[in-house]
């Protein structure tokens, strides 16, 4: 049997611009500096890196969660347990080597890849854009929230 197995998309969830871009230069400059051309002309020639955005706030966890978590579960070994809002947007640039599962079915949205001709914001480049100014705006909204009130005020006025 063969071992090659095929194109693959590396999907990062890393939450930074340009994440697959970054990603997929610091894996190859990775692999250069180790020295290894034939896995380096490989990677180039069968694999994609999507960008993606995640838009989903993880609050610092109420006290009693800890405790909700031990009597859903059944396990006390839980030392952080995390909640999230109930809000979730996930979008990831079209951009797959060898087609792509039903991200929709999930909830997730796809956008076309961005092409370099799209430098001023209107199509795909757009979509981004508005995608991120979401996200900026909702961040901010929430931030506002909490340095006005009385647990964050507090420390700010001292």
């Amino acid at each position: 049997a063969g071992t090659d197995a095929g194109p693959v998309t590396l999907l990062n969830c890393d939450n930074l611009r340009h994440n697959g871009e970054r990603f997929r230069a610091g894996l190859f400059e990775f692999i250069d500096l180790v020295g290894d051309a034939a896995l380096l002309n490989w990677l180039r020639a069968n694999t994609a890196c999507p960008n993606a955005m995640v838009d989903r706030i993880t609050p610092r966890p109420p006290p009693e969660l800890r405790e909700r978590v031990r009597a859903a579960t059944g396990r006390g070994d839980d030392a952080v347990p995390v909640t999230g809002e109930s809000f979730i947007q996930w979008v990831i640039e079209d951009h797959f080597i060898a087609g792509r599962p039903a991200w929709e079915t999930v909830g997730a949205s796809t956008q076309p890849r961005r092409t370099a001709d799209s430098a001023s914001a209107s199509g795909p480049h757009r979509v981004w854009s508005l995608a991120k100014i979401r996200v900026a705006i909702r961040s901010s909204t929430r931030v506002g929230r909490c340095c006005s009130s009385a647990c964050c005020a507090a420390p700010v006025a001292s």
